[in-house]
């Protein structure tokens, strides 16, 4: 088996979603907000996590879902 080659990429697209377990039209703005706040948090650890040396895009997968898993709005 042979390692992978490291491979720097110029435009990487990590892509998110919070979930479809209620209409967007019944979140209050402030509980809409606050979901926001923390997708934002998730694709930050993601970036940050594909950033590191010798990442890689499960690095970056891993990151941000552990962001949602921990928070309570998603989980």
């Amino acid at each position: 088996v042979m390692p992978a080659a490291a491979v720097e990429y110029e435009n990487v697209v990590l892509v998110i979603h919070g979930g479809t377990a209620r209409a967007r039209e019944t979140l209050t703005p402030e509980r809409e907000q606050a979901m926001r706040a923390d997708m934002l948090k998730a694709l930050a650890a993601g970036r940050d996590a594909l950033a590191a040396e010798g990442a890689t895009a499960l690095d970056g997968v891993q990151a941000a879902v552990c962001v949602l898993e921990d928070s309570p709005l998603f989980n």
